[in-house]
């Protein structure tokens, strides 16, 4: 499940990114010691420059925007298989749209594709995936969103 915040004046086909946060969601449900019966929750904001940039400098030093900030609400190392909720709220995704822009733009696809790659990627991170600790977890990270773009295609 996901939830969607556009936060900018730029209209997004929300249904891709509905199909690929499912996918995603629903890859990350065993890793992530989920009961059966148990569903993922996860929220996107897309904002602009400004604001990625102030939330890239709180919260990791940077005095730039970013691409995509993870904010997840899971303790590191906690599994949910005993947990009372049906629906785990995992946390929330933030894509900078003028970043993604430009990057789709250097990649030659569309702004939708770019997002939908920023949304698997975040909700990667919010998984406990973490590409920046070792070529290791970077190449498992890449396999598993490969493999959910290959799902929604």
């Amino acid at each position: 499940m996901i939830e969607i915040n556009n936060l900018t004046k730029t209209r997004i086909e929300e249904k891709r990114l509905k199909q690929a946060a499912e996918a995603a969601l629903e890859e990350i449900k065993k890793p992530l010691g989920l009961a059966r019966g148990k569903e993922a929750e996860v929220s996107l904001a897309l904002v602009g420059g400004k604001r990625m940039r102030a939330l890239n400098k709180t919260y990791r030093g940077k005095d730039k925007p970013t691409d995509v900030l993870s904010f997840s609400q899971i303790e590191r190392g906690k599994k949910f298989v005993k947990a009372p909720e049906k629906i785990i709220r995992l946390g929330e995704v933030v894509v900078c749209l003028p970043v993604a822009r430009k990057q789709a733009k250097r990649s030659k696809h569309s702004l939708l594709k770019e997002l939908t790659i920023l949304l698997i990627h975040g909700i990667l991170h919010l998984a406990g995936y973490e590409h920046e600790r070792s070529a290791r977890e970077a190449k498992k990270m890449e396999k598993t969103q490969s493999k959910i773009m290959e799902i929604i295609k």
